[in-house]
Order: C-alpha cells, then sequence, then structure tokens
C-alpha cells in the first residue's frame, strides 16, 4: 500500500505542472494582437493591453482614449493512463473551462506630453478536475485511491501607469503593479476524511473557491 501511495503522490504532483503546460499556467501574450505575435512587441505599441503588460512607456502612443477588452478561454483535456503492477486505469477529466478576461485603458492628450493607464490583465491560468471512480486504482474512494483529483490556479495583474514623451523619439515610463492570484487543489492527503451522510469519504481541499 506505501508503493502505491508513493505513486499516487507522485501523479497528483505531476498534474499541476501537466496542466500548466497544457492550459497556460503563464500566457505568452496580451491581448489578441500580442498573442497572435507569440509575446513579441515590447516597443511596439499594440494595444493598451500590451502596453500596460510589458512597457508602460508606450502609454504615450495614444491620442486621446484608448480601451481594450479581451478574454482567453482554456479547456482541460488531459488523459490520464496508470499501470502499477497488474493493475491499471484511465481517467477523463470533467469538462472545465478557465476564463482569463483583461482589460486596458490609457488616456493621453495630444497637447500633453504626461499619458496614463489601468489595466485587469490576466496573466495566468489553468485548471483540472478528475471526478472519483471507483474502479481506477488512482481516483478510488480514499483510502484505497485519492478520489476527485482537481486543481486551479488564476493570477491577475492590477498595473496604475504613467508615461512622458521626452521628445519625438524618447518616451520614459513607470508602472505601479498588483497582482492577485488564487491556487487551490485536492486532495491533501494528510490521513484525514472528510465524509458524506451516504459514507463516501474524501480527502479535506486546499483553498477551493
Amino acid at each position: 500500500m506505501n508503493g502505491l501511495r508513493t505513486m499516487v503522490l507522485v501523479v497528483c504532483a505531476a498534474l499541476v505542472p501537466a496542466s500548466a503546460m497544457a492550459q497556460g499556467a503563464s500566457l505568452h501574450g496580451f491581448g489578441p494582437i500580442n498573442s497572435s505575435m507569440g509575446g513579441a512587441g515590447v516597443a511596439l505599441p499594440e494595444d493598451s493591453l500590451n502596453a500596460l503588460g510589458f512597457n508602460p512607456a508606450l502609454v504615450t502612443a495614444v491620442q486621446g482614449n484608448q480601451i481594450s477588452f479581451t478574454t482567453e478561454f482554456f479547456e482541460d483535456d488531459i488523459q490520464i493512463h496508470t499501470t502499477y503492477g497488474f493493475l491499471s486505469g484511465d481517467a477523463h477529466p470533467t469538462s472545465h473551462l478557465t476564463i482569463a478576461p483583461s482589460f486596458g485603458w490609457m488616456l493621453r492628450d495630444p497637447s500633453k506630453k504626461l499619458a496614463l493607464g489601468f489595466g485587469l490583465i490576466a496573466v495566468a491560468g489553468f485548471g483540472t478536475d478528475y471526478p472519483q471512480d471507483n474502479a481506477s486504482i488512482l481516483f478510488a474512494q480514499p483510502p484505497a485511491g485519492f478520489g476527485r483529483i482537481y486543481t486551479g490556479y488564476q493570477v491577475t495583474k492590477i498595473p496604475v501607469a504613467f508615461g512622458y514623451q521626452v521628445n519625438p523619439k524618447l518616451a520614459v515610463g513607470a508602472s505601479l503593479n498588483v497582482y492577485v492570484g488564487q491556487f487551490y487543489v485536492a486532495p491533501l492527503p494528510d490521513g484525514t476524511f472528510d465524509t458524506a451522510a451516504n459514507g463516501d469519504r474524501w480527502y479535506p481541499e486546499a483553498g477551493k473557491p
């Protein structure tokens, strides 16, 4: 049993980086223009999301107001096959849609050199959800297995940016950034269980929203 428990712990730990790679633990760009370029264009005034995400000096490139909205979607679809000795099993995730919206605004009076910007930008996110399956060697009801396994991760960047056009060829900028994030994972195999009225048992969860 100790060998099986060790194997299950390793698989559970692997779910986090595996889902991250598949679903965008760190988004490669902000907004449709920058994402389509693979995150390139730090020195290009593409839109407010690019400026606030990478280079606050770019807020000086706008004339008047510019507001950008965008949303990215990720869906869990990682199939797992486990083998331990003569036992084997397959796991198929429950459909789990992760939504990563972003908003950016920048303003510059064409007659002034100072520009301002503000945003709420999704910079990372993923999620997985594998239901309890008593026929599986991995997802069976505890203590035989680990029951339901799920993970989730979201990070939002909140920038307040200032830019100043020194001359036609030089602009400088600064940004105050606050990051808000959450991470949750189940199970926490510490030897204690949550129990339902019908007798079903499962390990406790960490950080469920």
